[in-house]
């Protein structure tokens, strides 16, 4: 398993305890490993929301 759905697990966890901070800097994470991923794209949108 790629090390990107680990960073979107962990920024899905950042974003429901609403730390914009980290969520954001793990879902970059997860894009740049796997920039194709659509799933990644909107955890992303999400966090933005925040």
């Amino acid at each position: 398993m790629p090390k990107a759905w680990a960073y979107y697990r962990l920024a899905q966890i950042e974003t429901h305890q609403k730390n914009k901070e980290k969520a954001l800097k793990y879902i970059d994470l997860a894009i740049a490993e796997l920039p194709k991923i659509k799933v990644f794209q909107k955890q992303k949108e999400a966090v933005l929301k925040l």
